[in-house]
């Protein structure tokens, strides 16, 4: 019932994530923190999908409600280095699915989106 596998990989990583500044109400300086892995993961592809639905937006398309088609569509074709970059080493675990391969792995799905090319596609969908 539950999906367990990735679809696109992220930086997963909060020691080599992004730096965030978060200023409190009222302080005069900002404290700086560095966020990875899911909390960084999820609003970076949240903001691919919603760029390509405010694209499609502007074409009178509806929203993808469901950008997993697209994106599996993507695999059979020959564009799909052109919209991922495939991570085929590193290992998440001992188990035998366990191994980043070439292509659609569990650990890192169809792999690291190019963000341009894959938000163009999807508007285009």
């Amino acid at each position: 019932a539950y999906r367990t596998v990735s679809d696109v990989a992220m930086n997963a990583d909060p020691y080599t994530g992004v730096y965030v500044a978060f200023t409190p109400a009222g302080a005069s300086s900002a404290s700086w923190y560095t966020f990875g892995g899911t909390s960084l993961a999820t609003p970076m592809w949240a903001a691919t999908v919603a760029i390509a639905n405010a694209k499609r937006a502007a074409k009178a398309k509806g929203t993808l409600d469901a950008p997993h088609a697209p994106l599996y569509a993507l695999l059979g074709g020959s564009s799909y280095a052109t919209h991922f970059n495939d991570i085929n080493t590193g290992v998440n675990g001992a188990c035998a699915a366990c191994a980043a391969t070439s292509n659609y792995d569990i650990p890192t799905g169809l792999g690291t989106p190019n963000v341009s090319a894959l938000v163009t596609t999807l508007a285009a969908y």
